[in-house]
């Protein structure tokens, strides 16, 4: 069944931009001695840990990224890191990855698709605002969302916090009713924006499996086909 709605929010890493493969490159060029697998995976798994520590509040979005460094840098033979060592590397470490930074290739066609039905976008982000709006440019949709993108660190609380999609809900004078979120987290984005009144659709690019309780695509390319 369609869905009824005047505009749609993105997520962006992982929805728009291919964040996975950016920052793994990044972080396995910024140590090219080590196992590439070992650096990937931890990596991953010390940015997804410290990210949804930053999200609940308990710590800064510099302190997120220098527990990430120092962190990896700790299970790779150097354990003495302090915060400025650690400034450095990550300094480094941003340079590789916005080199890499690109969108899927899905992004643009459906932007085009949407926004020849009359819809209106933005972004939810749960990330720095000035960074997310350099990634939004490179990748071709900065026009499409420039008056509404809401960064968490901008507005004081994280997704799935239902405070942030209601700031991109009155940033486009929309009711949630009238607004769908779409994202890559089942809980973060797509679950978080139907608890605060949005339509949530989870974009599930591995195709791990159907959530009964949300609507779910495997590409944004299907995404037309899900509203109206």
């Amino acid at each position: 069944m369609a869905l009824p709605v005047a505009a749609v929010l993105f997520d962006l890493d992982g929805t728009l931009m291919d964040h996975a493969t950016a920052s793994v490159g990044a972080v396995q060029e910024c140590w090219p001695d080590a196992d590439p697998a070992f650096v990937a995976r931890r990596w991953t798994e010390l940015t997804d840990e410290y990210v949804e520590r930053f999200a609940r509040g308990e710590m800064s979005f510099e302190e997120q990224r220098r527990h990430r460094a120092v962190g990896l840098a700790r299970e790779l033979g150097h354990p003495r890191w302090d915060d400025a060592r650690a400034d450095a590397w990550f300094a480094g470490y941003l340079v590789r990855y916005r080199r890499r930074w690109a969108a899927f290739p899905d992004v643009l066609p459906v932007f085009e698709e949407l926004a020849a039905r009359g819809l209106r976008f933005g972004i939810v982000t749960n990330g720095d605002g000035a960074q997310q709006r350099q990634k939004l440019e490179r990748i071709g949709v900065l026009p499409r969302v420039a008056d509404c993108v809401v960064a968490s660190r901008e507005v004081g609380t994280a997704k799935p916090d239902p405070a942030i999609f209601a700031a991109a809900c009155a940033r486009l004078d929309l009711p949630p009713a009238a607004v769908a979120h779409v994202g890559d987290l089942l809980d973060t984005d797509a679950r978080g924006a139907t608890a605060a009144g949005l339509t949530g659709v989870w974009l599930d690019r591995p195709g791990t499996g159907a959530a009964a309780d949300v609507p779910r695509v495997t590409t944004l390319a299907d995404l037309p086909a899900l509203l109206r």
